[in-house]
């Protein structure tokens, strides 16, 4: 009969454990290790971003970026000037552009990076910039070249 009780004993002890981290993962809380550091998210760092897709590299997630600039053109069409914490790059990003708009970020030390809206679905999409890469967001500008040669628009962080 103690065999029995000590076995009963030690699987709700089993039990208990199962379900307190069953519960803390439902909840949303982490199990150590169970997920990867942000800089292990991303799929490149600083000067290896320069060039590439800030979405593909997953430099885009909500909570490895900043929108330091977020305006309204003339024309109508929506910019952001967006950086990457832990990428530690900068890309522009254009909603509701027109066909012939072209925007651009610009970062010192690095060639410009630009994106042009080429068709209607790209107007009713939004389009990002190659990736900047840049040690911060201040001193990064972001322009926009209005289709048909209007004024150029520039943004600064």
């Amino acid at each position: 009969m103690a065999g029995l009780a000590a076995g009963a004993g030690a699987g709700g002890v089993a039990l208990v454990a199962v379900l307190a981290v069953w519960t803390a993962v439902g909840a949303g809380g982490l199990v150590s290790g169970a997920v990867p550091e942000a800089p292990e998210l991303t799929g490149c760092r600083a000067r290896a971003c320069d060039g590439k897709d800030p979405e593909s590299m997953r430099c885009d997630l909500p909570d490895l970026v900043r929108t330091p600039v977020e305006r309204t053109a003339a024309g109508g069409e929506r910019v952001q000037l967006r950086y990457g914490t832990v990428c530690g790059a900068a890309w522009g990003r254009v909603r509701d552009g027109r066909i012939g708009d072209r925007v651009e970020v610009v970062a010192p030390g690095v060639a410009p990076r630009s994106v042009r809206v080429l068709d209607r679905f790209d107007a009713e999409d939004s389009l990002v910039t190659p990736m900047a890469a840049a040690r911060r967001p201040e001193g990064v500008r972001l322009c926009l070249y209005p289709a048909g040669g209007g004024a150029r628009e520039r943004f600064s962080a």
